[in-house]
């Protein structure tokens, strides 16, 4: 190259501005062997969202740490996951299995449900309507019993006909005592006083004069004392 042309290609360079400077020094490094260079950069896998997920996971985070312990005498194990069956056990089952597919029987089934939850509580109703409607004639039972109790004893013991009826067994019109056994004992019951008031007074007569007449200094009468009630009789 002539010292006019290099001249000019300084010229040009020092007129252009520094990024695209900058931009064409590392083309030519790459290009006389910058390729070696490259490999000083650390190329880091991209994480993809579980693993992201598990950072942010507490329990993913403790499992992680107790699978990189290596202490004494220490050694984690993986067990794996003991609450799912293995495609070896005898409870395992895949996912076409577990899930229903059939949409119409699922639909179908939806409604028998629903027809069956009606009808039970249906049933349940009627059952309790049927038990309350019992328990309400057993309880119209119990009532009429006693009330048909209480008159029997009402018509036994005649309390309703004492309205019109004496409250003695005594007629205030004829005088005399009824022809029955409560008007006996009230008969009786009389007697017994009139023979008591007769003795009182023959007793004070007899302590109060001695047998004399205060008044006329004769003898006063004798005061007659009728026999005691039930033993007529036997004084004859």
């Amino acid at each position: 190259m002539s010292q006019e042309a290099f001249t000019r290609a300084g010229s040009a360079a020092e007129s252009r501005p520094p990024s695209s400077r900058v931009l064409e020094s590392s083309r030519s490094m790459y290009s006389e062997g910058g390729a070696a260079a490259g490999t000083q950069f650390h190329q880091v896998q991209p994480r993809d969202r579980q693993t992201r997920h598990d950072t942010q996971s507490k329990e993913t985070l403790e499992k992680s740490r107790l699978m990189n312990r290596r202490e004494c005498h220490f050694k984690y194990t993986n067990l794996g996951k003991i609450t799912e069956p293995g495609p070896e056990s005898i409870g395992y089952s895949s996912n076409a299995e577990r899930f229903q597919t059939d949409y119409s029987g699922a639909e179908y089934l939806n409604r028998q449900g629903a027809i069956h939850s009606r009808k039970a509580m249906m049933d349940a109703k009627r059952a309790a309507l049927i038990e309350r409607e019992e328990a309400r004639w057993q309880q119209i039972e119990s009532a009429q019993s006693l009330e048909r109790e209480k008159w029997n004893k009402i018509r036994e013991e005649g309390a309703r006909n004492r309205t019109n009826v004496n409250s003695v067994p005594y007629n205030p019109v004829t005088l005399r005592y009824n022809a029955n056994a409560a008007g006996d004992a009230l008969q009786k019951s009389d007697d017994l006083v009139r023979w008591r008031a007769a003795q009182r007074a023959k007793i004070l007569h007899e302590r109060s004069s001695s047998g004399f007449n205060l008044i006329t200094g004769g003898h006063a009468p004798e005061i007659v004392v009728p026999a005691l009630p039930g033993t007529e009789g036997q004084q004859q």
